[in-house]
């Protein structure tokens, strides 16, 4: 993601905070969450937002509420509510930016998620490139979306973070495992009695507290291949990244746990069909990086579109 684009998202989010402020409620205030902050988002990236706000009102109400005063906007089209999804949303489009735009009412969990990915894409550069093509490989195979019976791009990102911190020696930490500094100054955080604690310090501190820090030398592509290995070996697989030893999955499907709400199983939608399917997509992936060579890399013949089933 650009700087520019970057700019550009908060300009929207901006505007519609102004706007909201004056014709719903003062004490509205917009959050960005997702691939706009995580470390993870391109240009095309979808626009997550969080309202927040203090009417005591139920979350139904106030998301057909808020959606009438959107509906006012101009620069606002193709605006649809959803009120009974398991969290309400209100999806449209900006059309200055065309930005695919959704909107969700004091859901404040997704701000944690998206701070714990920022910091995991920062301590190392490979997170992000095996995440983009990931995520690449998902979408090209019509292999993403719950409505679909796949999981989403959010459950793709664990997945990567969850493979990197099982290599050996490990790319990356558990950040919700290490020791709290001791003069990190900070008071304990919880969110509807959960711990949303996770190291946050920078890389500096984080060799202190984790010394395998980038002593995995493998490349990008030696990670990828064996990541497809890793998720095409047959069977279930819990898929954690608060906890460095998940239990065994007693499923023929992935199980993969949100590292805050961790009831919530973002595998859940998944049936026999879908499950065989991805792990079609990812075996036809794996049995491409045989003919990825060097020269092919030098000669810029090839694109992510290679690992994808034609």
């Amino acid at each position: 993601m650009t700087r520019q684009n970057e700019l550009l998202r908060r300009s929207v989010v901006s505007e519609l905070e102004d706007y909201l402020k004056k014709k719903f409620h003062k004490s509205t205030v917009l959050h960005l969450f997702g691939s706009s902050v995580n470390g993870f988002g391109t240009n095309s990236s979808d626009l997550d937002i969080c309202l927040s706000c203090s009417p005591n009102l139920q979350k139904r109400r106030l998301i057909r509420t808020v959606a009438n005063k959107l509906r006012s906007i101009d620069s606002i089209e193709k605006l649809w509510s959803r009120p009974r999804t398991r969290v309400p949303i209100i999806s449209f489009i900006h059309k200055p930016s065309q930005f695919e735009v959704e909107l969700s009412i004091n859901n404040h969990w997704p701000l944690h998620n998206s701070d714990l990915l920022r910091r995991y894409s920062a301590v190392d550069e490979r997170c992000r490139v095996l995440v983009h093509l990931m995520k690449h490989v998902a979408k090209q195979s019509c292999i993403i979306g719950p409505q679909h019976q796949f999981i989403s791009s959010y459950a793709y990102t664990l997945m990567v973070v969850h493979y990197l911190q099982h290599t050996h020696p490990p790319v990356l930490p558990v950040l919700q495992q290490l020791q709290r500094p001791h003069n990190a100054g900070e008071p304990p955080h919880t969110l509807d009695g959960c711990s949303t604690y996770f190291y946050k310090r920078s890389n500096q501190h984080l060799r202190s507290a984790w010394p395998d820090l980038h002593t995995n030398e493998q490349s990008c592509g030696e990670l990828w291949k064996g990541m497809l290995s890793f998720y095409t070996d047959g069977g279930g697989r819990v898929v954690s990244i608060r906890r460095i030893s998940p239990p065994h999955s007693k499923m023929d499907r992935l199980q993969i746990e949100d590292p805050f709400e961790t009831h919530r199983d973002l595998g859940s939608n998944l049936t026999p069909h879908t499950m065989h399917r991805i792990q079609q997509v990812l075996q036809y992936a794996l049995d491409q990086c045989g003919g990825i060579t060097p020269q092919l890399c030098e000669n810029n013949n090839w694109s992510p579109s290679l690992f994808c089933p034609p």
